[in-house]
């Protein structure tokens, strides 16, 4: 498969759609790639060609199998401790990782899919402290 494209943008989260409409409005011809699902609505399967509904409070609609998809197949693949991508350690495998000592007892929940982490938290995506990018703001 080839592609003419001028940008090219990982991953169709809370923030990938908005850095292509705003390259798209400018000219440019984007690739965006998402390696998850669609989380879709059944009686909505063509959002960018029909507006949908304003809104549903029918659960029947959802399609929870594509919800779970994103979950287990992607989360653990980033959360483990010892497998997943962002566990702290070396990079050579075969070493145990690093001990991480979270006092909260938090998680990051990680979801893979279009739509991102936005399908969770309520569809919140917050922007960084300037702190966590070396107060390179704004980026």
């Amino acid at each position: 498969m080839t592609y003419d494209a001028d940008a090219i943008i990982v991953g169709a989260g809370g923030g990938g759609p908005v850095a292509a409409k705003e390259l798209g409005e400018r000219g440019l011809k984007v690739l965006l790639l998402e390696a998850g699902p669609w989380y879709g609505h059944k009686k909505w399967p063509r959002p960018n060609e029909e507006r949908g509904p304003q809104g549903d409070n029918n659960p029947a609609n959802l399609s929870s199998e594509l919800l779970r998809k994103c979950f287990t197949d992607n989360e653990d693949d980033m959360n483990n401790y010892v497998t997943g991508k962002f566990r702290w350690g070396h990079a050579d495998r075969n070493r145990p990782p690093w001990f991480r000592y979270i006092p909260s007892g938090g998680f990051i929940w990680q979801s893979s899919g279009v739509g991102g982490t936005t399908l969770l938290y309520f569809a919140n995506s917050p922007r960084a402290f300037p702190g966590a990018v070396d107060d390179l703001w704004p980026i």
